[in-house]
């Protein structure tokens, strides 16, 4: 079996060395000589929440977060499945969330760049946030997430954000 789909949007490397290619039709799982792919099931709750892949991230811990059409997933290489964090703001869910970029800053927070704007996520409670740094939370589609690691850590973080014209957004927003 070869790759999935031939759109690619997202790859990462993890610690064991295998290549997750996230695509537009599934997860796929490259090892150097095959490809192993995982898609959305409708009779499979621990199936990903889509087969349309944004985003991938690999955190400090080794665990893998994938970043779909619908919500935010997180794969459990014991039983090769996956556990979703569906956004909960019903509004807003109603739109649809796209969890279009990931970011894990210095001191461990995980953040979700989504067409609702950022969203700093909870590992523990496995919730969505506003970021209380955010004036406006609603920034447009965040498409990307970088740290600024030369601001003074005794400033907190500084995050610099892409924004995409879906649903308004600046091109390039910092925030500290």
């Amino acid at each position: 079996q070869g790759l999935s789909s031939r759109t690619v949007p997202a790859i990462v490397q993890d610690n064991d060395g295998f290549m997750w290619l996230g695509t537009m039709d599934g997860l796929n799982r490259f090892d150097g000589y095959s490809f192993k792919v995982f898609k959305h099931d409708d009779k499979n709750p621990r199936s990903l929440g889509s087969s349309m892949i944004w985003a991938l991230l690999v955190d400090r811990a080794g665990t893998h977060w994938i970043g779909t059409e619908t919500e935010l997933n997180k794969y459990d290489p014991t039983t090769e499945s996956f556990i979703r964090y569906p956004f909960e703001n019903k509004t807003e869910a109603q739109d649809g969330f796209v969890a279009r970029s990931l970011y894990e800053d210095r001191i461990g927070n995980l953040w979700v760049g989504s067409n609702h704007g950022l969203k700093r996520f909870d590992r523990e409670t496995g919730t969505y946030h506003d970021p209380q740094f955010l004036k406006e939370p609603n920034v447009g589609f965040v498409v990307s997430i970088c740290e600024d690691v030369s601001a003074d850590a005794r400033d907190g973080i500084t995050l610099w954000l892409g924004t995409g014209t879906i649903g308004g957004g600046d091109g390039l927003l910092k925030f500290r």
